[in-house]
C-alpha cells in the first residue's frame, strides 16, 4: 500500500475536525462524479444522454401532450354531444383545454422563509454550505437550487448572480434584498 494512504487515513481518523471532514467528503463526492469505468464510459453520463435521445424519440414535449389531450377531448365532445356545432365544440375546448394556459401564480412566500431560502442559496453559491446541510436539503427537496431560484424575484436573482460573480460583497447583497423581500 502506498504510505500516503497511511497517513491520510489517519489524519482523517485522528487529527481532522468537523470542517475538514466536510472538505474531505466534499472531495470525494466530487471526484465520484467524475468516476468512470474500466472502458472509460461515465455510466452515470451515459444514462443521461440515454434518457434524452429516448425522450427526444418519443417525441413527448409539453406541446404534443397537449395537442393529443385537445385532440381526445374534441373526439369526446363529438360523442357524447354530436349535436354541437363546431363553434360550440371549439369554445367548449378552449375552455377546458386552452391552447396557451395561463402560468400558475404562486402566493408569495412569508419574509422568513424567504430570507431563509436566500441565505441558503447564497452558502451553497458561494461554497460555504455545510455537506450536512446539502445533503439534508437534497433529501428533503429533490432540486431545491432549482425550486429556490425559481421562487426568487428577478431582482433577487440579479443580486445573487451579481454577488456570486464577486460584482458586490456579501453585506451589500443583503442590504440590497432587504429592501426586495
Amino acid at each position: 500500500m502506498d504510505p500516503q494512504l497511511y497517513k491520510v487515513v489517519d489524519y482523517i481518523l485522528n487529527s481532522a475536525d468537523d470542517a475538514a471532514v466536510e472538505v474531505i467528503i466534499s472531495a470525494l463526492k466530487k471526484r465520484g462524479e467524475r468516476r468512470v469505468n474500466f472502458a472509460g464510459v461515465n455510466p452515470d453520463a451515459l444514462a443521461r444522454q440515454m434518457a434524452r435521445e429516448i425522450q427526444g424519440d418519443m417525441g413527448f414535449s409539453l406541446e404534443n401532450i397537449r395537442s393529443m389531450v385537445r385532440d381526445m377531448v374534441v373526439k369526446v365532445i363529438h360523442n357524447e354531444a354530436p349535436e354541437l356545432g363546431e363553434d360550440d365544440v371549439q369554445t367548449l375546448l378552449d375552455a377546458w383545454v386552452p391552447e396557451d394556459p395561463k402560468p400558475i401564480q404562486m402566493e408569495p412566500l412569508p419574509r422568513d422563509v424567504s430570507l431563509q431560502m436566500i441565505k441558503q442559496f447564497i452558502s451553497y453559491s458561494t461554497g460555504t454550505m455545510s455537506m450536512t446541510e446539502l445533503e439534508r436539503l437534497e433529501r428533503e427537496i429533490p432540486g431545491w437550487k432549482e425550486k429556490f431560484f425559481a421562487r426568487f424575484s428577478d431582482p433577487v436573482r440579479s443580486l445573487i448572480k451579481y454577488l456570486v460573480e464577486g460584482n458586490m460583497s456579501l453585506e451589500e447583497f443583503w442590504q440590497q434584498v432587504d429592501g426586495l423581500v
